[in-house]
């Protein structure tokens, strides 16, 4: 991975990225519904990272809504983050598919994100609906605005 940062030394595509397997295992019943995830040390262990970097991504997690924190004991699956998709509010599920697609490739670096009228025809919502999808993504550092230009793909 390269070192593109948002600014202050954060890598919000390294947390994206450390974040989207275990969003995917939430969401197809690997980890149940209160269940408890492995341990920061754990995971941070598994994915050959630092356990702030873990941490970063667990909180991307919790932002979205399918973790929360456990005094004392990490983190659990929000009863509802299992199997979810249809639970999220709408900008949730086009940003977290966009998200996706700027993980797998299907977005590249670099590359224009459809414009809102396109995202609105292709979604079926409203502009509303779509600017607050991009919202979260300009606020996670996977995308940036260019003012009379559009959006585009982060390189990360």
């Amino acid at each position: 991975m390269s070192s593109a940062s948002n600014g202050t030394g954060e890598r919000p595509d390294l947390f994206n990225a450390l974040a989207h397997p275990l969003r995917e295992q939430i969401r197809n019943g690997r980890f149940a519904a209160g269940a408890l995830l492995p341990s920061e040390s754990e995971l941070a262990r598994a994915a050959g990272t630092k356990r702030y970097s873990i941490r970063k991504a667990l909180l991307l997690l919790q932002n979205e809504g399918l973790i929360e924190p456990v005094a004392g004991r990490g983190w659990a699956v929000v009863d509802q983050a299992v199997g979810r998709s249809g639970l999220l509010p709408r900008y949730r599920q086009i940003a977290e598919e966009l998200r996706d697609g700027t993980v797998t490739g299907l977005l590249a670096p670099g590359s224009a994100l459809p414009s809102e009228t396109e995202l609105m025809a292709a979604y079926g919502v409203s502009r509303a609906t779509v600017r607050r999808a991009l919202v979260v993504l300009e606020s996670d550092g996977l995308i940036s605005t260019y003012p009379g230009k559009g959006r585009y793909v982060r390189h990360r």
